[in-house]
């Protein structure tokens, strides 16, 4: 059936139509009140399959993507029905709309996912490894490491600290575990001596229980502390600013396990003719390092410092340190790292260090911000880096350069997706990174970077957003506007048949296939400059 443009357009008989068939309940762009109707119908269904325009047929057939779309959906029809952007006499049309869209989907995701146990028997959260006083003095995050009856608890890891005395000054940065206590001391195993030694409390300091001498956990608990592990001459501990921070999360970390620091390095960390500086090691799963890019990244900043500017912001490495075996936690008597993001930066700032003070001046100073994740084993190592690769790829065709044109195209694609659920392909942001390229889907198809290449090539974003700052449009209305100037568009592509010698039977099948949008046949090319050039010819461009 040839649909007319009162058909697509109109007002409540053909949001009525749409309410009775399957069609998308909300599809209409401006002005708001016309939406009533399909807000009723929103409001009166109890079908969230019908609701969230799940598409059982070329749908994503997992759990995980079938909910992605659902939420998607739901979000724009939260925001279409938002009390706020409809008449006063609307809101309780509009607040009941709402309240049955968040209900319908709870529905719907409740019948995707399995039942799980009750969250309230999870495991306990991980030992804070945050240096702070043993018996819980000034600076304690929940208490010391003792018991709650005051009693020190055994099995704690601790590091022993602040001895003056010989011959027990030797045992200063030595680590153990406690033991027990007797007479006010706690009695310390210390790692390489048999007996044990009895301590006062503030001579140690609580640390993870994986802790090692010389490892990647006492690298970033010493980089955490506030105060120096020496005395000064009057005996008195010296404050300093930690190098890094660290967070373990809230009451609810049992959910996440997080164990994160965070902060600054400098480039001189990479000289590894210092052995003090760690190693930073690539994971396995991790591509192999491309000389290539090294060479191309270090020559680059050369040119800028050549040139008088600084060098280029290398951004966030993001590490893992590896608690378990300890032996993961060292290489060589130096602190490892492994790598998760960032490895191609790294190599380039290590070289320009190696290039020396005479070519790269200062690249010994270059900082760089640090995320590192403590996880138990290089399992969970290869597991957090699978999540950092599990992506979303960059697509240059969904980004802009004006201010402005990237909130309103986002504006005007979720009205387009909701108006042609079946024209857009999904986007699985879960595909295989490893050498695979983003690929342009075939007409009449729409992917984000086709929709915004069309309002972008159509001028339509750039003019809408003139006419809103010489005041002869407004902000709030103007992806509406350019929505239903966007259907013109459509109505004006559907008249004037496929392009170029492609097939008639599939044009005519978008009535169906994709909602009835035509707007996925233009691409950039020749046939897409012919069909701008009709456009402009009867002013819709």
């Amino acid at each position: 059936m040839r649909r007319t443009r009162d058909d697509d357009d109109g007002g409540g008989r053909a949001v009525r139509a749409r309410a009775d068939s399957n069609a998308p309940l909300l599809a209409l762009p401006a002005p708001v009140s016309l939406l009533t109707t399909a807000i009723q119908a929103i409001r009166d269904t109890t079908d969230p399959i019908k609701l969230f325009q799940v598409d059982t047929e070329n749908g994503p057939k997992d759990n995980v993507g079938r909910e992605a779309d659902a939420r998607r959906v739901r979000n724009q029809l939260l925001l279409q029905a938002h009390p706020d952007r409809g008449p006063p006499d609307e809101k309780p049309l509009r607040d009941a709309a709402t309240v049955n869209i968040n209900t319908l989907f709870d529905l719907y995701v409740r019948s995707l996912r399995p039942v799980l146990p009750s969250a309230a028997g999870a495991s306990a959260e991980l030992q804070n490894p945050e240096a702070i006083d043993y018996a819980g003095g000034a600076g304690s995050s929940g208490g010391g490491a003792g018991s709650s009856d005051g009693k020190a608890d055994s099995g704690l890891r601790v590091r022993i600290r602040r001895l003056l005395s010989e011959p027990r000054k030797s045992l200063n940065g030595s680590y153990g575990n406690v033991e027990g206590e007797e007479d006010g001391r706690v009695l310390v195993r210390v790692d390489g001596h048999d007996q044990l030694f009895k301590l006062k409390p503030e001579n140690l300091r609580r640390v993870d229980a994986a802790t090692v001498r010389g490892g990647a956990l006492e690298f970033l608990q010493l980089q955490a502390e506030t105060e120096f592990e020496d005395l000064d001459a009057q005996g008195r501990a010296v404050s300093k600013s930690p190098s890094l921070l660290y967070s373990e999360g809230g009451p609810q970390s049992h959910r996440f396990k997080l164990q994160t620091y965070s902060g600054f390095g400098f480039a001189n960390m990479l000289d590894l003719s210092d052995p003090s500086v760690p190693f930073f090691d690539p994971m396995a799963a991790n591509r192999c390092v491309s000389d290539d890019v090294v060479a191309t990244r270090v020559t680059q900043n050369l040119v800028r410092v050549h040139e008088g500017l600084p060098y280029h912001d290398f951004g966030l490495i993001s590490l893992a340190a590896v608690r378990y075996p300890p032996e993961k936690q060292h290489r060589d008597g130096r602190p490892r790292f492994f790598v998760l993001d960032g490895q191609h930066r790294l190599m380039a700032m290590k070289g320009l260090v190696d290039e020396g003070p005479a070519r790269a001046p200062g690249a010994r100073d270059i900082r760089f911000q640090i995320s590192v994740r403590v996880v138990d084993d290089m399992e969970a190592a290869n597991a957090a880096l699978r999540e950092m690769q599990d992506c979303y790829m960059p697509d240059l065709r969904c980004f802009f350069d004006t201010e402005g044109e990237g909130p309103l195209a986002g504006e005007v694609l979720a009205l387009a997706r909701l108006r042609w659920p079946r024209a857009f392909v999904r986007l699985d942001i879960r595909a295989d990174r490893r050498g695979s390229t983003k690929l342009v889907p075939d007409r009449p198809k729409l992917d984000d970077g086709c929709f915004f290449t069309l309002l972008r090539d159509a001028g339509m974003l750039a003019r809408g957003l003139k006419e809103v700052k010489e005041g002869r449009a407004e902000g709030s209305t103007l992806a509406n506007v350019l929505f239903a100037q966007l259907l013109q568009i459509n109505d004006a592509i559907r008249a004037a048949g496929p392009p170029g010698n492609r097939s008639e039977a599939r044009f005519r099948q978008c009535e169906e296939r994709e909602s009835g949008c035509w707007l996925g046949y233009y691409r950039p090319d020749e046939d897409g400059e012919k069909t701008l050039e009709a456009l402009a010819r009867r002013g819709l461009v």
